[in-house]
């Protein structure tokens, strides 16, 4: 006989042993869980008392979470009101605030969520439930509630400073010599006007036209440039303003109705009728409504408003549409970009002179047809600050340089050295018959190669008197090198 056979049996034996060993153990175990498991489910409560808490200390605890954070996000309101002494301060810092705790809460959401798919929690967090809940309707309140809870804040500027204003619109003759500069040159803006406070400001400008007629009054500063950034009406209250300045012998020149948000397309139908209005005194020339809630349809019934000029009306200086982008203000990335699907209309804006599109998020493919409309029209001025045009968008707006005399492409970093060689190039014009004076490159990662090569341009290029570019990657002589020229251009036309 083999003398390892009987070893051999024993080992196998033994194996078998452990293996049935470790088997029963296991049965065992899954029986305890199962048996638990059961327990646990014959203990809950019947189906008509199941929305109820599991514990009695689980709604005493749910009280807790919701105490906690109301009070917390009204210690932060009134901590806000005392700090910024701004409506719009208050209501942009507050949505900041609870959309960065809404996404902070939700990703601890998802780990409760996993935790309880795997059954390592017993009980649902419903504290945490109300804190997503609060702080995404706080983040949103412009576009979920109705009535949204900075409407409420017109009283966060003394009503005494509102009520000065309304006097000197009805009484005063001019105003004090001793006034701030700021009270004089906008007093309005971020005031947290409501609709009945323009209302109240529609009827006070009305008297003071009236009043200006005879000759009892000169003319204000903060009325002929009119600067009301950063309110809370809506169109009806822009409305109350607009039928205020169509008056026969109204002189305001310049609005400012930029960063009011609950302004829309209503507004810009009104303002392109004030536009082409031949009413008024001294015509509405100036118009900044970046900011607001005005769609693609609104946008070209302005462009058309420019589109034609009169013997007593000059043509229309600036038009100003920065951040209109609804990605940016109402922070929802599927709502559309009204600007890219305005610009097929641009070409109606004849008699404009400059237009700032500043951060709408416009791209190279943009660029095509933005060019194709503006040569059609008078603009001599484009903004296209912070936006997202690279070297093939800057290679679309070359035409440009033989149209506009300023052009700003700050902000827009995927330019960076291949899209300054190629604005280069095209100002290297051996005829001399660029028109570009003022270019503006700063923060779009130019660096040694692109100045080298808009150093090049000097001394053939007598038309460009500004240039600006970032110090951080170009060498300090080559910078002071392009300085010299661009004064020597000054110098030459002056």
């Amino acid at each position: 006989v083999n003398p390892h056979v009987p070893s051999l049996i024993c080992r196998t034996l033994c194996s078998v042993r452990s293996h049935h060993n470790l088997f029963v153990t296991m049965m065992r175990r899954h029986c305890n869980r199962s048996s638990g498991v059961i327990a646990e489910r014959l203990e809950e409560p019947q189906a008509e008392n199941e929305a109820l808490p599991r514990n009695p200390g689980q709604m005493s605890n749910f009280l807790y979470s919701v105490r906690n954070w109301t009070f917390f996000y009204f210690s932060l309101f009134a901590l806000l009101i005392i700090v910024c002494q701004s409506a719009l301060s208050v209501i942009l810092v507050m949505q900041l605030f609870s959309w960065m705790i809404y996404l902070v809460l939700l990703s601890s959401a998802f780990q409760e969520c996993r935790k309880a798919v795997r059954r390592e929690i017993p009980t649902i967090n419903y504290g945490l439930i109300y804190g997503l809940c609060i702080s995404f309707l706080l983040s949103s309140s412009n576009t979920l509630i109705p009535v949204p809870y900075s409407r409420l804040l017109f009283w966060l500027k003394p009503c005494q400073k509102m009520d000065q204003i309304m006097y000197e619109l009805r009484y005063a003759t001019k105003l004090p010599a001793d006034l701030p500069i700021f009270d004089k040159q906008r007093p309005l803006q971020a005031m947290g006007l409501d609709n009945s406070y323009m209302l109240q400001f529609k009827e006070a400008l009305e008297i003071h036209f009236d009043r200006y007629s005879r000759n009892e009054t000169e003319p204000f500063a903060y009325v002929k440039h009119l600067n009301l950034i950063g309110n809370i009406f809506d169109d009806k209250g822009a409305g109350y303003l607009l039928t205020a300045l169509n008056h026969p012998h109204a002189y305001t020149s310049d609005l400012l109705l930029g960063r009011n948000l609950n302004l829309g397309d209503k507004t810009a139908t009104e303002l392109s009728m004030l536009i082409q209005s031949h009413r008024t005194l001294l015509p509405l020339t100036w118009l900044e409504f970046g900011g607001t809630s005005v769609t693609a349809s609104g946008l070209k019934q302005l462009y058309s408003a420019v589109g034609e000029t009169f013997s007593e009306r000059p043509s229309f200086s600036f038009m100003g549409f920065g951040y209109t982008d609804k990605r940016l203000i109402q922070k929802w990335p599927w709502l559309s970009n009204p600007i890219p699907k305005s610009i097929s209309e641009l070409h109606q804006a004849k008699f404009l002179e400059e237009i700032v599109l500043t951060g709408n998020m416009l791209d190279d493919d943009d660029m095509t047809e933005l060019v194709e409309n503006i040569l059609q029209t008078n603009i001599t001025k484009l903004g296209l600050i912070n936006n997202r045009i690279g070297a093939r968008g800057v290679e679309r707006l070359l035409p440009l340089t033989k149209h506009l005399q300023e052009l700003q492409l700050g902000i827009n970093w995927r330019i960076g050295d291949a899209g300054a060689i190629l604005l280069a190039d095209a100002l290297k014009d051996p005829n001399n018959s660029t028109t570009l004076e003022t270019l503006t490159l700063f923060n779009c990662r130019v660096g040694q190669a692109g100045a080298d090569a808009f150093l090049s341009i000097f001394p053939q290029n007598k038309k460009l008197k500004y240039l600006s570019l970032d110090g951080r990657d170009i060498r300090k002589e080559t910078l002071q090198a392009i300085k010299k020229a661009t004064i020597e251009n000054y110098k030459y036309h002056y």
